[in-house]
């Protein structure tokens, strides 16, 4: 199963740089709504509404804080099940903002601008590593984030634009 590592970024425009001369594939942009529905902590179950189509998206914490897929399927029927899980779950938040999605060898890259919330690194793959994070992109004392984005607390000045944050 996949997992991810996250942190939090305060100059994505530059990753987006470096990640970009390692040699990394942009493989899209997209804007996205991310319905969370309740769930004990640690635990994430949401409707992502992308360009791309909707996807229910579960997954874990792990005992080391990062976070494992149990569940990443394509829907066509979102809003049932949305209106569904509504009924079950209860919404817990629902959040926006943009994604930029990265390939580089069996990792998966994604820096997202989560109004409210911030911009965020996301690594994915089967063993994501901090001498990543801190040696290939450079970061010095990375925010290594373990809690799911509808976790965090909201901030006003996480509404900029990637491209305003710097």
């Amino acid at each position: 199963m996949e997992l991810e590592l996250k942190i939090k970024l305060t100059d994505p425009e530059a990753i987006d740089n470096k990640i970009q001369s390692l040699g990394a594939a942009v493989t899209g942009e997209t804007e996205f709504t991310d319905t969370y529905f309740n769930q004990p902590e640690g635990e994430v179950f949401k409707v992502t509404d992308t360009r791309d189509g909707f996807y229910l998206i579960q997954f874990k914490r792990t005992p080391e804080g990062r976070f494992q897929y149990t569940k990443n399927n394509k829907i066509e029927n979102a809003n049932e099940v949305i209106a569904e899980m509504t009924g079950e779950y209860g919404v817990k938040c629902v959040l926006t903002g943009k994604r930029k999605l990265f390939s580089l060898g069996d990792l998966k890259i994604t820096i997202n601008h989560i109004n409210e919330r911030g911009n965020f690194l996301i690594l994915t793959g089967e063993n994501p590593t901090e001498d990543f994070i801190t040696g290939k992109l450079g970061i010095q004392n990375p925010e290594y984030i373990t809690q799911s984005f509808d976790e965090l607390t909201p901030t006003t000045s996480a509404a900029q634009s990637p491209a305003q944050s710097q």
